[in-house]
């Protein structure tokens, strides 16, 4: 069985070490990679993706953040995630 596995995705990071500008062009990126994974797997007909690690980057994340994860995986019909 082919499964992908991410970890550590950290979504809404600040990046506090970064201009206002690098951090919102970070995060931005976070979810295009988040896309692209999602992507990757119903292109090659992957049944089973494993997130481990942090998924968000603090325990009070925003909604937006919550809900742009959670409707990215939910357009996966056909995808398990773990």
């Amino acid at each position: 069985m082919d499964f992908i596995h991410c970890a550590d995705l950290h979504l809404g990071s600040p990046f506090r070490n970064m201009t206002s500008t690098e951090s919102a062009a970070r995060r931005k990126g976070q979810f295009a990679v988040l896309d692209g994974l999602v992507s990757f797997a119903e292109t090659n007909n992957i049944k089973l993706v494993l997130i481990s690690g942090d998924v968000f980057d603090d325990k009070n994340v925003g909604s937006g953040i919550t809900d742009r994860f959670f409707n990215t995986l939910g357009s996966a019909r056909d995808i398990s995630f773990v």
